[in-house]
């Protein structure tokens, strides 16, 4: 899951910037499903990220985490210095950290709307 992590970060941050701009999240969604970017594992989540749906998950959110810690545990002890994935892990340990750990991956989206709500903006 280090790849699939990382494009459903990148989807949970473009739907919420997109929310921030007063762009619906439907009409977002409608966008990047006909993108170049549209991955399979976007266009498999996004329905779930749009609609907040985590529940009876396909992979739990806390599974991801820990691949991504094995992940940044292996590039560390191989001396690969990556800037992507230690920002995915972190963004992954601190969803499950707040309790999204046993919903389906896709609940990412929560803790990065969150965090986007809190800041003041």
């Amino acid at each position: 899951y280090m790849m699939a992590g990382a494009q459903l970060a990148g989807l949970a941050e473009a739907l919420t910037l997109a929310a921030k701009a007063g762009i619906a999240p439907e009409r977002a969604g409608d966008l990047i499903r006909s993108s170049v970017v549209a991955s399979p594992a976007i266009v498999a989540k996004l329905p779930r990220m749009i609609e907040r749906r985590f529940g009876d998950p396909d992979a739990a959110l806390r599974l991801v985490a820990k691949d991504q810690r094995y992940a940044l545990a292996l590039a560390r002890s191989l001396g690969a210095d990556l800037d992507i994935l230690p920002v995915v892990a972190e963004l992954y340990a601190r969803a499950e950290r707040e309790g999204l750990g046993d919903l389906d991956l896709a609940a990412v989206i929560d803790s990065v709307s969150r965090r986007s709500r809190d800041d003041g903006h």
